[in-house]
């Protein structure tokens, strides 16, 4: 097997204590974006963290100070011995197995490699449309967006548009439709058909503005069969949008949002009352909750329940999807993901 499939230099930085808490877990999978952390204890490897373990994690708890060790695999993890296995054997195993990081361990149990099932196989290309909304009018971020819109302010020296397109690239996506409105040969004169990127772009004009969702409404005409995946075009982001997709398919959805957990922290003591009986006392509780991030996933056929003629923002299209009893999911993001909709963030990034 091709040795540089196995991960000899990067490896050491998945290592982690069994001391470690989630939040440390977090920003390690972050840092190393391999979606795996090696648990060690003593050298020896006693469990592993994926990416889809912290997700399920998040979805029913908001306590990041746990120790990992609350939410290891109980399974023993898989791994292997031998250093040498062929490129061939390592795929078989792997897709056998349902894991996309697969350990290497000395005859103690100490990880000595790692190899990574996305370096075996042939780079990917994702034949699903990548919708970018990118027709609002900035207001907020007046009198910057007075002559450029939004999505093409720069950040690092690229327009917020350009950053979404390359993340995308990144992971195999190569088909795109940018919806516009405002100031759209802005965009277009920048991108124009996506040449100089090595993708294919189409846009989509909408006369009158109907909303995030409402601007779906024409993909109809493009008869698409496989999931489409949207974000809004303010948002910079290093979200691993294959993973998503994945997810929305594993689980058979038919729409899925990207949600961020976000804690409020009551600054007071909470009196728990039973009419004018003290029941309990609550100290300066937390509450979770899930916010929009702006990230979407779709199966085609939930187009039937958009409208050419109604305004239809995503919060609305989902609800209804809701009420029609269609499989909506949240997909828990922890990645760093930043909606530049004020003046005070754009700024701060354009610093950074």
């Amino acid at each position: 097997m091709n040795k540089i499939s196995i991960q000899k230099k990067i490896w050491q930085n998945c290592l982690i204590e069994d001391s470690y808490s989630i939040k440390e877990v977090i920003h390690n999978l972050s840092k190393t974006g391999l979606q795996i952390a090696l648990v060690v204890k003593n050298s020896k490897l006693i469990g592993t963290i994926t990416d889809g373990d912290i997700r399920r994690y998040l979805l029913k708890n908001s306590n990041l100070n746990r120790k990992v060790t609350k939410i290891i695999s109980k399974r023993k993890p898989l791994y292997i011995n031998n250093e040498n296995i062929t490129r061939s054997e390592a795929i078989n195993f792997m897709e056998n197995k349902s894991i996309f990081q697969l350990p290497i361990l000395d005859k103690k149990k100490r990880v000595i490699g790692l190899i990574l099932l996305n370096d075996l196989r042939f780079k990917q290309k994702e034949k699903n449309t990548f919708v970018i909304f990118a027709g609002g009018f900035g207001k907020r971020l007046l009198p910057f967006t007075k002559k450029i819109p939004k999505p093409m302010l720069k950040i690092k020296g690229k327009p917020i548009l350009e950053h979404i397109l390359l993340n995308a690239i990144h992971h195999g996506f190569q088909n795109f439709i940018i919806l516009t409105h405002y100031l759209p040969n802005k965009i277009k004169e920048y991108f124009q058909n996506g040449k100089n990127w090595n993708v294919k772009i189409k846009y989509l004009h909408e006369k009158n503005p109907l909303g995030t969702a409402g601007g779906l409404f024409k993909l109809k005409n493009y008869k698409i069969e496989d999931p489409i995946i949207a974000i809004n075009g303010d948002i910079i982001s290093d979200l691993n949008f294959k993973e998503m997709l994945e997810y929305h398919e594993k689980n058979k959805a038919d729409a899925t949002m990207g949600v961020k957990t976000f804690n409020y922290q009551n600054p007071y003591g909470v009196v728990k009352t039973n009419g004018s009986k003290i029941t309990g006392f609550s100290e300066k509780p937390i509450y979770k909750t899930n916010i929009n991030s702006g990230v979407y996933v779709f199966s085609p056929k939930i187009l039937k329940y958009i409208s050419d003629k109604k305004y239809l923002d995503m919060s609305g299209l989902f609800r209804k999807l809701v009420e029609k009893n269609k499989k909506a999911l949240a997909f828990p993001i922890y990645e760093n993901i930043v909606d530049v909709g004020n003046k005070q963030e754009y700024l701060f990034l354009k610093k950074k």
